[in-house]
């Protein structure tokens, strides 16, 4: 069995979520059906997937973005998502984020022993930056990268990932 593993870009259901929602559900829908990928989303991906799921009669594996009150980082949504990956005997996982974000979120499933299967490339590039989510960081490519290149410092220095890879920059 493999996993879908989607994280959130931004705080609200805005275009980037949104397409990160369409992506899981591609995916979802080209799986064989004798072979459904497990769905582990976090949980503003999960709410706009709802219809779908319902549907589809999948129970998703949710991660809520804020636990008692307390943001919680992509180190901890990853290491969440393992714990999940490891009790239902999941074999690999294929990473869905917003192009930007996933070579820190790749990184850190790398460093937590995850196997990853890579997503299209083609899906994820399409996926937007949202011009006004109250995340400010997620609002354009300039914002991003104002906060990710300090986040992939702090991640290295706390082991999260390696030192190669606070300087990737691309999908794969």
């Amino acid at each position: 069995m493999k996993a879908i593993v989607a994280l959130s870009f931004g705080a609200a259901p805005g275009p980037a979520n949104r397409a990160i929602a369409r992506v899981v559900a591609i995916l979802y829908k080209v799986s064989p059906d004798y072979e459904k990928p497990m769905l582990i989303l976090q949980g503003e991906v999960a709410d706009l997937l709802k219809e779908q799921l319902e549907h589809w009669r999948e129970a998703p594996k949710v991660i809520r973005k804020y636990t008692y009150d307390r943001y919680i980082d992509t180190y901890e949504v990853m290491t969440r998502a393992k714990e999940i990956i490891e009790r239902y005997g999941v074999g690999s996982a294929m990473i869905v984020a917003h192009p930007a974000h996933y070579p820190r979120v790749e990184a850190v499933a790398k460093k937590l022993g995850l196997k990853l299967e890579r997503p299209p490339k083609e899906e994820l590039i399409r996926i937007p930056y949202n011009a006004s989510d109250s995340q400010w960081w997620t609002n354009s490519a300039p914002k991003w990268w104002s906060r990710e290149i300090p986040a992939r410092i702090l991640y290295f220095l706390k082991g999260y990932i390696g030192f190669r890879d606070i300087f990737r920059c691309s999908l794969h």
